[in-house]
């Protein structure tokens, strides 16, 4: 899988124009880990995992390694990793967990979300990085709580923080 930064922004942008999809939101729909062979509709348009954009077959997806992490610190960074929190990091907190993780809400508005658990800021996610990778990232599906980004936002949240939030 290849992923550019016009990607990255392309997607920053279709959440800035669907409006914020924030905690509980069942428009999205999460997808399970893609495998080879199987069809992955967020892995891109028309493509399916294990399926390069010109419909020739990879020998090893990407997306295909993220079962092999079981746990946050197995999880490598890629030494190629372009991700910062202003190019995904904070696009995608503000998308998918500041609408129940931010300590401006009121118990009322956390939707069950404990108190002290925000991101506002990418010390905090730093801090919370393991339990947002295993809640969230890669092929963890259980947050947000009901819809949720697709697998390859996950794949690429799993790497940014893998690569320490920066």
């Amino acid at each position: 899988m290849t992923t550019t930064l016009r990607q990255i922004s392309a997607t920053t942008l279709l959440f800035t124009l669907m409006g914020w999809m924030g905690c509980g939101d069942s428009s999205s729909s999460s997808s399970a880990t893609c495998v080879e062979g199987q069809s992955c509709p967020d892995a891109g348009v028309g493509e399916d995992a294990g399926t390069q954009g010109d419909g020739s077959s990879s020998d090893t997806s990407d997306m295909e390694q993220v079962v092999s992490w079981t746990t946050f610190e197995e999880r490598p960074c890629p030494e190629d990793s372009y991700l910062t929190y202003g190019n995904f990091g904070g696009p995608f907190v503000l998308n998918w967990c500041a609408g129940c993780h931010s300590s401006s809400l009121g118990v009322g508005q956390r939707a069950d979300a404990p108190p002290g658990v925000d991101f506002d800021n990418p010390e905090l996610i730093r801090m919370w990085a393991p339990r947002i990778w295993a809640r969230t990232a890669d092929d963890n599906l259980g947050m947000p709580p009901v819809g949720g980004p697709g697998a390859e936002e996950r794949f690429l949240l799993g790497e940014w923080l893998a690569c320490g939030a920066p």
